[in-house]
């Protein structure tokens, strides 16, 4: 798909036009949604998923850009974290 195409299908879809606009879940469906998540919460690694991921990421170092989005990211986190302790 070229990226006109992809253009002119997210103006289609987009704002008012998008089919769900406007629209709110059900307090049913929310329901079964929160059931459907439960079971996530809390959930660990095994060790060999851990080494699994671990070769993924080996060898691959964070781009520059990256690397400013984590410090921006982190210094936020602090900045928080500063705030809870003070308030």
């Amino acid at each position: 798909m070229s990226d006109e195409t992809r253009q002119k299908l997210r103006e289609l879809n987009s704002g008012e036009n998008h089919p769900m606009w406007g629209t709110h879940p059900s307090e049913e469906t929310l329901i079964k949604l929160r059931e459907a998540h439960k079971g996530f919460l809390g959930k660990t690694h095994t060790e060999e998923s851990k080494q699994k991921l671990r070769k993924t990421r080996l060898g691959k170092k964070p781009s520059k850009e990256t690397k400013e989005k984590m410090k921006i990211a982190q210094r936020k986190r602090r900045s928080k974290e500063r705030e809870a302790v003070y308030v």
